[in-house]
């Protein structure tokens, strides 16, 4: 059976549009995607493998941190000066209760007034220091360290790390590895063993 003369052009045209369909589809998927775009960021708080051999290296820890090493010395913050007392002076006159109770009211607006101001320049500083962590983390900010979390991850980006105030960080090295052992003294994680630069153990 012969066809009509235009029904073959148009067969053949679909043909073609097919056929220019496929290898178009078949260029993408072997074409790799473009140079420009935008890797996704680093997470700071990505979990690594814990490096071989770390319980040895936590107890070393244990046992030079049962030895005092690394002990975290704070002086005593300095006492405050006496408050001066009038010489006794043949031209002292003393005060009145008025004259004592407006002292006294004066020293309490005072007093009320500086810790204001210190409040202020704390919260301030908080401030300043949480979005510093967020700037570093990704914006991710985490509570407590968990084990594969890196060292570094642990003091810049977890409350703990930042706040937790060691009392006792232990150092130490096996070989090429550095150990840390960072005994905190608030919150309720209390020890944080890292070997190779990355934390490995995590206690209450």
């Amino acid at each position: 059976m012969t066809l009509p003369r235009h029904a073959c052009a148009i067969a053949l045209g679909l043909a073609t549009v097919a056929a220019t369909a496929t290898a178009t589809a078949t260029a993408a998927a072997a074409t790799p995607a473009s140079s420009g775009a935008v890797e996704p960021a680093p997470q700071p708080l990505a979990r690594l493998p814990l490096p071989p051999g770390h319980e040895a290296a936590e107890h070393r820890l244990d046992v030079l941190a049962a030895r005092g090493y690394g002990l975290v010395r704070r002086d005593p913050p300095a006492p405050e000066p006496a408050a001066s007392r009038p010489a006794d002076s043949a031209f002292f006159v003393p005060a009145t209760r008025g004259e004592l109770r407006a002292r006294r009211d004066a020293e309490l607006v005072r007093a009320n007034e500086e810790a204001a101001r210190r409040n202020v320049d704390t919260q301030r500083r908080l401030d300043e220091d949480v979005e510093a962590m967020r700037a570093t983390c990704g914006g991710t900010l985490a509570d407590a360290p968990e084990p594969g979390m890196t060292d570094a991850a642990f003091r810049a980006c977890t409350l703990a790390g930042r706040f937790g105030g060691p009392t006792q960080v232990v150092v130490a090295q096996d070989g090429t590895r550095p150990l840390r052992l960072y005994v905190l003294g608030a919150g309720r994680i209390r020890r944080v063993y890292s070997v190779d630069g990355v934390v490995t153990l995590v206690r209450p």
